[in-house]
């Protein structure tokens, strides 16, 4: 239901321009004999929700013509946006009680922000008149108005993105530059409608979001912003957030808005980038109804590339390659020093032994138990008082068999063995 709170003018302040006439009318007078009319008034949409627009409508009428254009002075709302008086107004003719009127209209809209009862102050419009040959100017004070808004739905909060308007859209644009290509060209590929499977880039590449939220009967400036730094900084890429956007325009009385907001994110290590999902609580005025606006979160699969994995790991590899090198250089020390030793027979004497007993080399072998023997106990004998019997034993059956043709080497490499081992 329209309801119409109509407010007529009280007199402010009689100013009339100096004239030397002792008869000269001031604005009071004009007032009076209704050659000025004028009144405010709200249309008030019951119920009025935050963030819709109210229009405050100043109407003045002129039985001559207006000789000079018409000051509104701005005034401020608590927990409200008033815009400033615009540059025109919407100017006809009336014809009212047999007579005939010039007449202008001015809007001024407004915006709460906050539930609850609101109170335009009285407003003080500047207007001059042709009366005559003369111009009489003068100020004129509205009356107060009052009207009330409430939150339409409890989700309206801090904490989520809201909106009062009507036929609102949200939609979005991703681009992504490929700049890791083998022909070292930049390649950009645009895709408005969000894909659900993973895409693949590569460090260094990178991608661009561009999200556009327009609306009828609100501003761009009371739109939420969609795009937080903080929503995008777990991404494993850089985050460079482009100014916002803010359009007006009004066409036949119809105002549309648009925001647009741009986020551009360079993969700089390999792992996941997301573009989370935006969610919009959109209140529609015209249907008096609770609708959410949503862009699908999307995600993309970072990959290395050969310079990055350098560029990322270059003091690992270098440690690395230091390493290699000092192992190289290590083996190749050892391997001269062990042919200087083998070549001088100062290969250590187990080493020798185990190589002649592969070798099947025999005497060798036996002449290495002697000399174990001379470097253990400084005799070149294996037969000893001191020695235990079994040691003694496997001693004479060596020297048995050293010149037995028919000897299984099986045993006497098994002898020689244990001869070896139990040399200590």
């Amino acid at each position: 239901m329209i309801k119409l709170l109509v407010n007529k003018f009280i007199l402010l302040l009689i100013m009339s321009l100096p004239f030397l006439s002792a008869s000269a009318l001031t604005i009071s007078d004009l007032v009076n004999n209704e050659s000025i009319i004028a009144s405010s008034y709200v249309d008030i949409k019951d119920p009025i929700s935050i963030g819709g627009e109210v229009t405050l409508t100043i109407d003045i009428s002129t039985d001559t013509q207006f000789a000079q254009g018409t000051l509104i002075k701005h005034f401020d709302l608590p927990n409200a946006i008033v815009l400033k008086q615009g540059p025109f107004a919407i100017n006809s003719v009336l014809h009212k009680n047999g007579k005939q009127y010039v007449n202008q209209l001015w809007q001024i809209p407004i915006y709460p922000q906050q539930g609850g009862d609101y109170v335009i102050p009285p407003i003080v419009i500047e207007v001059g008149v042709k009366h005559g040959d003369e111009v009489i100017s003068g100020k004129l004070l509205s009356e107060t108005i009052n009207f009330s808004a409430f939150v339409p739905s409890p989700y309206m909060t801090d904490e989520n993105h809201w909106l009062v308007a009507e036929n609102a859209k949200l939609s979005e644009k991703v681009v992504t530059t490929i700049v890791n290509q083998t022909d070292s060209s930049d390649v950009k590929d645009q895709q408005s409608e969000p894909q659900l499977s993973s895409k693949q880039l590569h460090v260094g590449d990178s991608i661009e979001r561009e999200i556009t939220l327009s609306a009828n009967g609100s501003l761009a400036m009371l739109f939420p912003s969609l795009i937080e730094t903080g929503d995008y900084q777990s991404s494993g890429a850089r985050v460079y957030i482009s100014p916002s956007e803010y359009n007006d325009k009004e066409s036949r009385g119809v105002r549309t808005s648009n925001h647009i907001e741009k986020v551009t994110l360079i993969a700089d290590k390999p792992g996941e980038i997301v573009l989370p999902t935006v969610e919009l609580i959109w209140w529609d005025i015209k249907k008096e109804r609770e609708e959410r606006l949503q862009l699908e979160a999307q995600r993309w699969q970072v990959k290395h590339t050969f310079v990055s994995f350098v560029t990322m790991y270059w003091h690992w590899l270098l440690a690395l390659l230091l390493a290699i090198i000092t192992l190289a250089y290590i083996s190749y020390r050892l391997w001269l020093e062990f042919k200087h030793r083998k070549a001088t027979g100062t290969l250590p004497l187990w080493y020798q032994f185990r190589v002649a007993l592969k070798q099947n080399q025999k005497g060798q072998a036996e002449s290495l138990i002697y000399r174990k023997m001379m470097l253990k106990h400084n005799r070149l004998t294996l037969l000893d008082p001191s020695q235990d019997d079994l040691f003694k034993e496997k001693a004479l059956s060596l020297q048995q068999i050293r010149y037995q043709k028919a000897s299984s080497h099986s045993v006497k490499r098994s002898l020689l063995r244990s001869l070896w081992d139990k040399i200590r």
